[in-house]
């Protein structure tokens, strides 16, 4: 369910209200004092999202080992840019 940050007009108080699209409409609509104001937020940062690097781990025990059996020791520049003829 989305979260509206719903500012109130004549004291300039904003809280923060999980709702439905459907909700928010009628809500609006009854009450005209408030309005939804939005945040500015960054879909991709990691950090925002809570996110965090995997353990050394999965990073050692799963990523490592599928990238030897793809790259063969390659560097990826090398892989994906090579000149040999096909």
């Amino acid at each position: 369910m989305p979260t509206y940050d719903i500012l109130h007009k004549p004291t300039g108080e904003v809280t923060e209200r999980s709702m439905s699209i459907a909700s928010l409409d009628t809500f609006l609509k009854e009450n005209p004092e408030y309005e939804v104001t939005f945040r500015q937020m960054t879909i991709g940062d990691p950090v925002a999202l809570g996110i965090k690097q995997p353990p050394s781990e999965f990073i050692e025990g799963v990523i490592k080992p599928i990238e030897r059996r793809n790259f063969r020791g390659k560097t990826r520049e090398s892989r994906f840019n090579s000149t040999r003829e096909v």
